[in-house]
């Protein structure tokens, strides 16, 4: 059995050491590839990641773009006379009809109304060993010549279903708040030298990639849009929010844009001759207090209307009681949170989180590491 992921390229060690905290060492057999995005792994016949991720447990394993499950594989014949290029080997062998001719089976009397991910990616070599002395070296997976042939090949006979190929997950679409539980269907091959592993099926993690606006003081902003995307929520016109940490402002402008009301908590300044203004008139509320002793005035609001933001460089142990300090008292409904990674291990850094109690405490929640984030974590939430 194998397995592939779709990750933010430099991260994949990152995600190996999850999947270690959260399955244990026998997880998977091997790991075959992770470099530049990609993770393929050859999973133990008793793997119960195949189970987890069909259940109503999983939880999108919190850093994958995409997830492939049900990889096949097809064996690239040898021939003497291309053993000098894969590639060409297998582009002149039958197994590039061999690959459409499957993925035609496999939609037979499927109902297809959605974009559809598509990608051929190419790996020169499997089990590589020397990632540390390729860290921060990315490379162009992408075999776009196949992707073209396979197009054409498939076009004389689904042109319509063709029409829905996408190769950019941003163009993947994202209806609830689960629904990176929703099975999709997909068109992924990864050629090797002597093998190409194929799969049908894959899983959304929700990510997105958000476009800047130039008036925020900040990029974090690109974190919060998305977010919100994700959450298939956003504060609406006259919602309370609170930005525990808001300096420069980036978080406040997007919750500001929406007609939100604001109350930026931070010593810092709000940068942003905008903010500025709308403090001015009255639209902003920044209170220069410590975010991590503010109290709010909780009479003065309905609680279902408000949100808990924040977004402050400090221990997760530090953030999760400031969170559990808001969850008890029933200040905010909606919390996004975000958890530096750096400070701890994953070990360490979930012991801390499971004080949120969130089955206890949570209607709706989950853990992802955003298209925007760096070495973090976003918790999005609703109270019960």
């Amino acid at each position: 059995m194998y397995i592939a992921f779709y990750l933010c390229a430099s991260y994949e060690e990152l995600f190996l050491e999850y999947l270690k905290y959260r399955f244990g060492q026998n997880l998977y057999k091997k790991v075959l590839y992770s470099r530049s995005g990609l993770i393929l792994l050859e999973l133990e016949k008793d793997s119960k990641i195949i189970d987890i991720i069909k259940s109503k447990e999983y939880d999108g394993f919190i850093f994958p773009y995409m997830t492939f499950i049900d990889l096949k594989v097809l064996s690239i014949p040898k021939n003497k006379n291309f053993d000098y290029d894969p590639y060409y080997k297998f582009e002149k062998s039958t197994l590039l009809c061999d690959l459409c001719n499957e993925f035609l089976l496999f939609i037979k009397g499927k109902k297809l109304d959605e974009n559809i991910f598509f990608l051929f990616l190419k790996i020169n070599n499997l089990e590589i060993n020397n990632l540390n002395n390729n860290k921060n070296k990315k490379v162009s997976l992408r075999l776009k010549k196949f992707e073209i042939l396979i197009k054409e090949f498939l076009k004389k006979k689904i042109s319509r279903v063709v029409k829905k190929f996408v190769s950019d997950f941003n163009q993947l679409e994202y209806n609830d708040f689960y629904d990176f539980r929703r099975e999709r269907v997909c068109f992924l091959s990864i050629l090797s030298e002597d093998r190409c592993f194929y799969s049908f099926y894959c899983f959304y993690n929700g990510q997105k990639r958000m476009i800047f606006d130039n008036k925020s003081p900040s990029r974090s902003y690109l974190k919060l849009e998305e977010a919100f995307k994700i959450f298939c929520k956003k504060p609406g016109t006259y919602n309370i929010v609170f930005d525990l940490g808001a300096s420069p402002g980036g978080w406040t402008y997007s919750c500001f844009k929406k007609g939100a009301i604001v109350y930026s908590i931070d010593n810092g300044e709000l940068r942003s001759n905008i903010l500025r203004d709308e403090i001015k008139k009255g639209n902003i509320f920044h209170i220069k207090n410590d975010a991590f002793k503010f109290v709010p005035d909780s009479k003065d609001y309905n609680y279902k209307l408000s949100w808990f933001l924040c977004d402050i460089i400090e221990k997760p142990e530090k953030i999760a009681k400031l969170a559990m300090k808001w969850i008890t008292n029933r200040w905010a409904y909606f919390y996004i949170i975000n958890f530096k990674i750096g400070f701890s291990n994953f070990e360490n850094l979930f012991l801390e989180l499971k004080k949120l109690e969130f089955e206890k405490n949570f209607s709706e929640y989950r853990f992802i590491h955003l298209f925007s984030d760096r070495e973090e974590i976003t918790f999005l939430g609703i109270l019960k």
